[in-house]
């Protein structure tokens, strides 16, 4: 199997920081002789937890030692299920204070981010060496890290080198590589929010970023069956498009190619620190479900018509509220004082005026039907979204991580409040169609109406 594919290649060219993506079957074995060629004369040392020290750490660092490469001892997280909050960062920071030596990063998504945050806190670069394929991260612009109990994206750069073991992929949980798949699929209802944001002039698609994501989505996401029984041949696939969410994310120096109101749903369960059976919640898994209800979402919003949206907004913009009264809703549902602080900027930041409100959505009106023809083109439906979640064994349900119908419900609110990004949140909200279409998802008739 190749070590990468025309497409990655094509997208390194572009790229800020990462030169080289190498995945194949045993691509750990390599992991000495590709060290030295980017850091010749360097020392490394191997960051991983109690988990991914087994899967593979402990091989990257038999394989330098047998290279006679300059190499540490492993510095290894003892926690069980290790967080990708800002202690771990500094922790691992006064580590690597106290050496020279590059991280080599074997683990999954919280082990990137706290490698990736850290390394650039002391000035190095590092390499990835991913043990699932869960996560976007791997290859993406800045670092998802929970500080002062908000989650937030730090500017860091991505790493030169990812090094993909298929093998050591294939051998990974089942849930691991199914929450890689979700957050993959959750790339088909961010990208209608960026659509919806171009047509709305609000943040124009950066083409070159589209196509490194959306093009290929359908057959990267074609076979979740196949993800659940290890196929290397699909999580080839999947590894590739996790590779290009991150790529595109570099390039724009932005989350938006990869992350909508899905990831804002994820977001906000982070900030209120929501665990499972006394367990945290995958990433992935947290992103299906959010990614669902957007779907679920967009689906009662391409089945308005233009006289039902102009009713609507005509009752809705006479009562457009000042920021005062939505800075008074903030302060009910958020206690905690940092997040309440960053929930209060970034809903300023998207704050607009009567009369922009009213350009906005004429302009989203007049243009509806040619709006509502590209989403339904690009949306998967949202039965058939919950088939391929159902398949891949990812939640299909807000239940299946511990949250219920009526928490969901309230978290659409509470999502639509703590990012600036446009999406199908702001959208609804905006066009006076939150009872409509978020309300109407609850009552009977509604996707999550109780016998779903």
């Amino acid at each position: 199997m190749s070590d990468v594919n025309y497409t990655i290649e094509m997208a390194l060219k572009h790229a800020q920081t990462t030169k080289k993506v190498f995945i194949a079957d045993d691509a750990v074995d390599s992991t000495a002789q590709i060290f030295t060629d980017f850091f010749p004369n360097k020392s490394a040392v191997v960051i991983a937890d109690v988990n991914t020290f087994p899967a593979a750490g402990k091989k990257v660092y038999d394989v330098l030692c047998a290279a006679s490469v300059s190499v540490k001892e492993p510095f290894v997280f003892d926690q069980k299920y290790l967080s990708a909050d800002y202690h771990a960062v500094e922790q691992l920071t006064q580590f690597l204070k106290t050496n020279q030596a590059v991280p080599i990063a074997v683990g999954s998504g919280t082990i990137n981010d706290v490698v990736k945050l850290a390394s650039y806190q002391c000035g190095r670069s590092y390499i990835c060496v991913p043990t699932a394929a869960s996560v976007d991260g791997y290859t993406a612009f800045g670092a998802s890290i929970s500080k002062d109990g908000f989650k937030q994206t730090f500017f860091c750069p991505a790493p030169p080198v990812i090094i993909a073991d298929l093998t050591v992929l294939s051998h990974a949980p089942v849930v691991m590589n199914a929450a890689g798949y979700a957050d993959l699929l959750a790339k088909n209802p961010a990208g209608a929010d960026w659509i919806l944001a171009d047509a709305l002039q609000i943040e124009p698609i950066d083409n070159l970023a589209w196509n490194y994501v959306q093009s290929s989505l359908p057959e990267w996401t074609a076979n979740p069956h196949r993800v659940v029984q290890g196929d290397k041949s699909v999580l080839f696939k999947q590894v590739e498009g996790l590779m290009m969410s991150g790529l595109a994310m570099q390039r724009t120096n932005s989350s938006r190619p990869a992350s909508g109101a899905d990831h804002q749903f994820s977001h906000l369960w982070d900030d209120e620190k929501h665990t499972f059976n006394n367990k945290p919640i995958f990433h992935g898994f947290k992103v299906a479900v959010g990614s669902l209800a957007s779907v679920a979402l967009y689906d009662r919003l391409l089945n308005q018509t233009v006289p039902q949206l102009r009713s609507a907004f005509q009752n809705f913009k006479e009562q457009w509220p000042e920021f005062d009264i939505i800075l008074a809703e903030i302060g009910n549902e958020f206690k905690d004082p940092t997040v309440l602080n960053m929930t209060i900027q970034q809903s300023r930041e998207k704050y607009i005026s009567k009369e922009d409100l009213e350009k906005r959505i004429n302009t989203f009106i007049d243009n509806f039907p040619d709006i509502q023809k590209s989403l339904k083109q690009h949306l998967l439906t949202v039965e058939d979204y919950k088939k391929k979640l159902q398949i891949v064994q990812a939640p299909s349900h807000p239940e299946d991580i511990g949250i219920s119908l009526a928490r969901l419900h309230h978290s659409y609110r509470k999502a639509w409040m703590i990012r600036k990004r446009f999406t199908i949140l702001d959208m609804v909200y905006q066009a006076g169609l939150w009872s409509d279409c978020v309300d109407g998802l609850f009552r009977p008739g509604g996707f999550w109406y109780f016998k779903n």
